[in-house]
């Protein structure tokens, strides 16, 4: 290669192009690159331009450069993450000849204060863990901002590798200094009026968020083994504090964690919820952590997280493991309820302080009256109703005797089932709320339990299901099809189903529920 001076640059960069062209000169080129200082000379001709002004030799340099990258080269990337050197590389990639009236600010991001905030004192993260952290940070802007719009493939998968191994021994030195974590937890558990405590809780937080982002990178046991390290240092604790508080980014984030430690490890989490409960004469149910987020359940406006919060309210209460977000699980975690004890407990204090309080909302529903129009429900609130049917059908399908007593000690929880699907008084315009409601009845019936059947005879709760049935028979459309799907499941399964339509009294058209469904099956 020649050597690279300003004026002849586009000869440097033929050469360069001339010897990229097949995997062997591209090796020798990376090696010439490095072993004669070609990167050094480069940024230095850039500051020569710029105090020259030279447009032509900036933007001639830039594209060298981008070449210099492109070559794919490991040992060509360590060399330009170097404190010395980044600097120097992005300030040479500002001038892009792609975009010759504008310039980039590289070097104003990398060497902004702003961009790295220490959330713990230094000598807690030692040189090493600081290197690999601004390391890490670097890689991610050279690919998502600096290198975005020409980055090849090759380039992207070795960038994204070079990320991985990063962020895995960052989380693996992080889980091995315990004073590093106990710090953080401690800001996070400080009160609300010391000094700067919201700017720090904020940081905190968002270091734990950062750091579960990048444990999503290790296999499966030793995440796990992560986050039951974590949990035994007081994780959980520390996040209850951070979800009082009352910065919606510190509880959004402060609830992402949870929801991953939910995720992989629930076992640690019914514990922490169990030690709670038993300080319940000196403590609200409000004031624990699962009184807390059942509240969350409730009262937050974002459906998405009201989705998240179900899902996990759902791994929590699933001792099985059979329905857990994900679906592979460390054996040594995931015991069965035979072997787990503790999870029989976490159940049994669900049913007892818990389960009531979830299903406030719907058990609060009105009656209607013939009268009355239908209500008119935030989205929010018709999301709440939805997932508690869903949770319902979980409950029913997974929780053997405890969901019989639920349902027999709480009468209204049927009326609620009933006003939500039954089509007059109508309760509910969203379809979707009412199919809910059906999912849960065609739960019931799909135990094939006596109680069950006994409990929809009782309540009246095969009426509704006919009567929609009724009222949908001249439309091609969901809800009138999973209402006879309830009714064909009921005929092949349940040995019942003869008793079950003799309860219903139709008092104005005793066959309104009947005909529609002989005309469009066939079989009654």
């Amino acid at each position: 290669l020649p050597e690279p001076k300003l004026g002849s640059i586009p000869d440097f960069d033929n050469a360069l192009r001339s010897m990229s062209r097949s995997a062997v000169g591209r090796e020798r080129a990376a090696s010439v690159v490095l072993r004669t200082g070609v990167i050094e000379k480069l940024c230095q001709l850039q500051k020569d331009a710029e105090d020259l002004e030279s447009l032509e030799d900036l933007h001639a340099l830039c594209r060298v450069m981008q070449q210099i990258l492109l070559l794919n080269d490991n040992a060509i990337f360590e060399h330009i993450l170097q404190d010395d050197v980044i600097l120097g590389v992005v300030g040479v990639l500002e001038y892009d000849p792609e975009f010759p009236t504008m310039r980039a600010s590289y070097r104003q991001h990398l060497s902004s204060p702003s961009a790295f905030v220490p959330v713990v004192p230094s000598h807690l993260l030692g040189a090493q863990l600081l290197g690999k952290i601004h390391q890490t940070h670097r890689l991610h802007y050279l690919k998502d901002i600096v290198l975005a719009r020409i980055i090849e493939d090759s380039t992207f998968s070795m960038l994204n590798s070079a990320i991985y191994f990063n962020e895995v021994e960052i989380v693996n030195v992080i889980n091995s200094q315990p004073d590093l974590l106990l710090e953080v937890f401690r800001i996070l558990k400080k009160k609300p009026n010391e000094a700067q405590t919201s700017t720090r809780k904020l940081h905190a937080m968002l270091f734990l968020q950062q750091l579960a982002q990048m444990a999503k990178n290790l296999q499966l046991p030793p995440r796990t083994a992560f986050y039951k390290n974590m949990c035994e240092r007081g994780l959980l604790s520390a996040l209850e504090s951070a979800l009082r508080f009352a910065i919606d980014t510190i509880r959004s984030a402060a609830l992402g964690v949870w929801i991953a430690v939910v995720d992989l490890d629930p076992a640690d989490v019914r514990a922490f919820c169990l030690r709670q409960g038993k300080e319940q004469e000196t403590r609200q149910e409000a004031d624990t952590l699962l009184g807390l987020l059942l509240c969350m359940f409730k009262d937050e406006e974002d459906l998405g997280i009201k989705a998240q919060l179900t899902e996990a309210l759902r791994v929590l209460v699933d001792v099985t493991g059979e329905g857990s977000i994900q679906p592979v699980r460390l054996p040594l975690f995931s015991r069965s309820v035979l072997d787990d004890p503790e999870a029989e407990r976490f159940l049994q204090y669900f049913y007892d302080h818990c389960v009531l309080s979830l299903l406030q909302p719907l058990l609060e529903l009105p009656e209607p009256k013939e009268s009355d129009p239908p209500l008119n429900l935030s989205a929010a609130n018709v999301a709440i109703l939805t997932h508690l049917c869903d949770l319902l059908c979980f409950f029913v399908s997974n929780h053997t005797f405890r969901s019989k007593y639920l349902i027999l000690s709480t009468p209204t929880l049927a009326k609620a089932i009933g006003r939500l699907l039954r089509p007059k008084p109508r309760l509910t315009r969203h379809t979707h709320l009412r199919l809910a409601a059906l999912r849960f009845l065609r739960a019931c019936v799909a135990r094939a339990d006596e109680f069950y059947n006994r409990f929809l005879v009782k309540h009246d709760l095969i009426r509704p299901v006919l009567e929609t049935a009724a009222e949908e028979r001249d439309k091609d459309n969901l809800l009138g099809s999973a209402c006879l799907e309830f009714f064909e499941h009921v005929r092949t399964v349940s040995c019942l189903f003869v008793s079950l339509l003799c309860a219903l009294d139709f008092s104005a058209d005793p066959h309104r529920g009947f005909v529609h469904v002989r005309q469009t099956s066939g079989r009654y």
